[in-house]
């Protein structure tokens, strides 16, 4: 089993790699640009989700599962720019405990 601390950090590395600075989740972009064409994005996104994975309740699923909770996410989500998708998961995560599903940010921000 990998540890999540060794997935984020291989996620970290190839964003660095590639000449990307993960983004700060509290800093906004101001960005309309839909999610699958904001590389930044994606990875702000990745990074949302290893935090909540690490900090939400989350019931019989492994770390190694993150890589295929993120592309449905990315799939879902890719209409959206990532500033719609950061208050989402901040509206989510003011009123749920346990980890989102990509309907549930998707529905918030169709609100």
């Amino acid at each position: 089993m990998q540890k999540l601390a060794d997935i984020l950090t291989r996620t970290i590395d190839q964003t660095k790699a590639n000449g990307q600075k993960p983004p700060l989740s509290n800093q906004p972009s101001n960005s309309v640009t839909p999610l699958m064409q904001d590389e930044t994005g994606k990875v702000e996104l990745t990074n949302m989700l290893f935090q909540c994975f690490d900090s939400l309740k989350v019931y019989g699923k492994e770390p190694e599962q993150m890589k295929s909770t993120n592309a449905m996410f990315q799939l879902v989500l890719a209409d959206y720019p990532i500033d719609k998708i950061r208050e989402a998961f901040a509206f989510y995560l003011k009123h749920n405990s346990e980890m989102p599903a990509p309907a549930d940010i998707a529905q918030i921000i169709e609100r």
